[in-house]
């Protein structure tokens, strides 16, 4: 709530936040952590801005309020690709049913089947994805890769 305050008292004083503006900062000088989690968990933030946000950030530390805009506006694949730690992106993709909107289902069967791609129908690699998703410290796509390498063939 402190955060979303914030940029609240920015927009009161200042008017609307100018996003097109904000976006081409951030192109030629990124907008540090603080303020790109005030501007983030804003409705009316630029969806582009979002992945922005996960690779600033590794998603075990976000906060609540930031943590909820991503479950809900964050695709399956960016949660894949980008998310870190393992661990962390995979709570965001199970637990987006509690306000992840109505595309939740699709939004978890897409992650499921990349996924599946990755790591095929072999027990072993779904295993060692298993035993490997509490201390790894990339995304999900490199977590299913990384088992899947390691069972091989």
């Amino acid at each position: 709530a402190v955060v979303g305050e914030r940029a609240d008292r920015v927009v009161e004083e200042i008017g609307a936040i100018p996003w097109d503006a904000v976006l081409r900062r951030h192109a030629a000088k990124p907008i540090n952590g603080e303020a790109l989690e005030c501007l983030a968990v804003r409705s009316d933030c630029p969806r582009e801005l979002l992945p922005v946000v996960v690779e600033e950030f590794s998603v075990a530390d976000l906060g609540w309020a930031l943590e909820s805009v991503l479950r809900q506006r964050l695709t399956a694949e960016e949660i894949l690709r980008d998310a870190v730690p393992a661990a962390a992106a995979a709570g965001l993709l199970a637990d987006s049913g509690y306000g992840g909107g109505p595309d939740f289902g699709a939004r978890l069967a897409e992650a499921g089947a990349e996924l599946r791609r990755i790591l095929g129908d072999s027990p072993d690699a779904w295993a060692v994805a298993v035993h490997l998703l509490p201390d790894f410290s990339g995304t999900l796509t490199e977590l299913a890769a990384t088992a899947a390498a390691a069972v091989g063939p």
